[in-house]
């Protein structure tokens, strides 16, 4: 009788691990407090400081380009250096990347609106249809030669930032030449 009942709790347990195991995996924010919890721009850009100062000794010939998302910062050392993407929760480096900052030279520089439209046509003809793009917020930063638009992730209506769950998928971004309005760098995070 004992060795029944093992087999069945057994049995259920395999069951139970199978359904979990099928069910599709999302990225999820620890939940540990509310959004005041989290990395501000001047912690974002000290993080970033640190790390840039192992590679390049004189940080002042760049200039810091702090660009918010919902969830992480891009800390963007414009006049050629890299980009740092950092987790607003925990203020880990997520990655860091060499993107192109624009060769803009004179003439008349695309505005803000205009480098959004830019980015949401492309991401329109490359990612899907209106609706799908639609349901990111768009966010630009601006460089001295370029600017920098990322489609950030739209939580619902009334969703607190620490029950926060993020699709698994990527969001698209772009580096836009202010003055050819040519993209310069298109990418899925």
């Amino acid at each position: 009788m004992k060795s029944q009942i093992i087999i069945l709790s057994l049995c259920l347990f395999l069951r139970f691990y199978s359904v979990i195991a099928q069910q599709p995996r999302r990225h999820s924010l620890q939940p540990h407090g509310t959004k005041s919890e989290t990395i501000d721009q001047n912690k974002a850009i000290a993080i970033s400081n640190r790390a840039a100062r192992k590679t390049y000794k004189r940080l002042e010939r760049f200039t810091v380009v702090p660009c918010e998302g919902l969830v992480l910062w891009r800390i963007i050392y414009d006049g050629g250096g890299p980009e740092y993407v950092i987790d607003k929760r925990s203020g880990k480096i997520i990655k860091v990347e060499h993107l192109p900052q624009g060769s803009s030279s004179g003439g008349r520089k695309l505005n803000q609106e205009e480098a959004i439209e830019i980015a949401k046509r492309d991401a329109r003809a490359k990612y899907g249809d209106r609706e799908d793009v639609d349901k990111y917020d768009v966010r630009a930063c601006e460089e001295a030669k370029a600017w920098r638009i990322v489609f950030d992730f739209r939580p619902p209506a009334g969703t607190r930032y620490d029950q926060l769950i993020l699709p698994n998928g990527s969001m698209p971004q772009y580096v836009i030449d202010k003055t050819s309005g040519k993209i310069l760098y298109r990418a899925r995070d």
